[in-house]
């Protein structure tokens, strides 16, 4: 019974979230631009992941590859940590 429940959840995952979840998405586009922190907050709409701890940039096009990884077709760079971005929100 077990297996079956996680395999349906798997199924649901997989089909709704694009195969990977908000925390690791979130912590790859901060890696990557250049932040040594993530933080993800999850809304029944929404999806907001925010970098920290270091003088990168989010871009636009890392946002929108992160969001749709996760399933969602809008995106949105945000906040301003020394002048530059340092969020996503993703609908």
């Amino acid at each position: 019974m077990k297996y079956i429940i996680a395999l349906a959840l798997g199924v649901a995952f997989t089909a709704c979230g694009g195969g990977k979840d908000a925390t690791t998405s979130c912590k790859d586009l901060c890696t990557t631009a250049g932040f040594t922190s993530s933080r993800v907050d999850t809304q029944p709409k929404e999806v907001n992941c925010f970098c920290s701890g270091g003088t990168g940039t989010v871009t636009a096009a890392a946002c929108t590859s992160m969001c749709t990884g996760v399933g969602k077709a809008k995106s949105q760079v945000f906040g301003q940590s020394a002048g530059a971005s340092d969020a996503c929100q993703c609908e």
